[in-house]
């Protein structure tokens, strides 16, 4: 039960105000509509151009959006005493450019990469009824946006020494915002 056994000395407020636990211990006797709601949609695009025998170029990018709500019911009763309600939308966008030159021993990749995301959240906390009626508002509410881009430079390149060893080494410059 979410409020659990505990001391059976002390009695919830939820059940001296006429809530009742559930009978089975895994069900929820709540008078939230459970559950939520998740949307994810992503889209990928990736091209490659071989400019040569030794030189090829690549695009990858990227647009993702989620969507989620959820309702949950944190006393467990058909009581409302404490219910939680939370919305979060997401957009990303992402770019990745590549140069890549293959020789008969040695390759190196050069690349740019750009990110964004925007995220929106919120939490609410509705409280016992008499509160919500009263104020019209939830008990307690958290909201948030964070806006992100970063910015990135690398290349990486391979020497093959022989058949069975190669050495790699590779720098990266990244910028982030949030």
């Amino acid at each position: 039960h979410m409020l659990g056994l505990g001391n059976p000395e002390i009695i919830p407020l939820e059940l001296l105000s006429g809530g009742e636990l559930a009978a089975d211990p895994r069900d929820n006797n709540s008078e939230v509509n459970l559950g939520g709601d998740k949307e994810i949609d992503s889209a990928t695009l990736e091209i490659t151009w071989d400019l040569s025998a030794n030189l090829s170029f690549k695009s990858v990018s990227n647009y993702l959006e989620f969507d989620r709500s959820a309702a949950t019911d944190l006393n467990g009763t058909p009581i409302q005493f404490f219910r939680n309600d939370t919305f979060e939308n997401t957009n990303q966008f992402s770019q990745e450019l590549q140069l890549t030159w293959d020789g008969e021993r040695h390759s190196t990749l050069f690349g740019l990469y750009y990110f964004k995301e925007n995220i929106e959240a919120s939490i609410d906390i509705q409280g016992p009824s008499v509160y919500s009626d009263v104020f019209e508002r939830p008990f307690i509410e958290f909201y948030g946006t964070l806006d992100s881009k970063s910015y990135a430079a690398f290349v990486n390149s391979t020497w093959e020494i022989d058949d069975q060893w190669s050495v790699t080494g590779g720098l990266r410059y990244s910028e982030d915002e949030k």
